[in-house]
């Protein structure tokens, strides 16, 4: 059977999941410019019509 979480575990959970918040704060403008060169590359291959360019 499962013990119960003491002060220790709680604090250790919340330590946690104020780094997990920081680490996913600092990280969302590499998120919006990944997104952002996902969808330009989408653009690229839906203008040049058959995906992609071959070289000469």
């Amino acid at each position: 059977m499962a013990r119960a979480l003491g002060i220790v575990d709680l604090a250790i959970i919340a330590i946690l999941i104020i780094i997990a918040a920081a680490i996913i704060y600092l990280l969302r403008p590499l998120v919006i410019a990944i997104a952002i060169i996902a969808a330009g590359y989408l653009v690229y291959r839906w203008y040049t019509g058959k995906g992609l360019v071959r070289l000469p």
